[in-house]
């Protein structure tokens, strides 16, 4: 069996400490979400907009796979919670504007969907994959962020931990 060369081995482990270490440690961290991006109408909004409601935020583009499955189950999430406090934001991540249009046109967004063409306000928030799901409480607090796919199950417990 040949052995991996060096620089592959250093790859490997980099990629393995970074999964390691960021792996759990997000939900609670102290991201700045201080940021405006235009909606696909135009408008320019911000999670802080929305203060007193929980808001849940979803990273995608329209490349990524599992993205298309997380949009599926916040769709029917955003119907049910509709009307109890919680606003759904969708940031297409790092496409032109014209492909996350063409996207949205087939596969129609229950919520307003923002465009962060140049991946600049993802890449601040440290954004490490897609989807990625971000959730506020309602003083504006994160109170989850990590990237991954969640179960409806398992994004209604965490509505309810942030206060929905």
């Amino acid at each position: 069996m040949k052995r991996a060369s060096s620089r592959a081995r250093g790859w490997l482990i980099a990629t393995a400490l970074l999964l390691v270490l960021g792996s759990g440690c997000r939900s609670g961290s102290a991201v700045a979400v201080d940021f405006a991006l235009p909606s696909m109408d135009g408008e320019g909004i911000s999670p802080t907009d929305y203060l007193g409601d929980v808001v849940v935020v979803d990273f995608w583009a329209s490349w990524c796979k599992p993205c298309r499955i997380q949009h599926e189950v916040l769709t029917v999430l955003a119907r049910e919670f509709s009307d109890q406090g919680v606003a759904f934001l969708a940031i297409n991540s790092g496409e032109p504007e014209a492909v996350a249009r063409a996207f949205a046109e087939d596969h129609p967004f229950e919520f307003p969907v923002l465009l962060d063409s140049d991946a600049a306000v993802s890449d601040r928030l440290g954004v490490l994959g897609l989807p990625t799901l971000l959730i506020l409480d309602r003083e504006g607090e994160v109170s989850y962020f990590e990237p991954g796919l969640l179960s409806p199950r398992e994004l209604r417990d965490l509505l309810r931990q942030a206060g929905a």
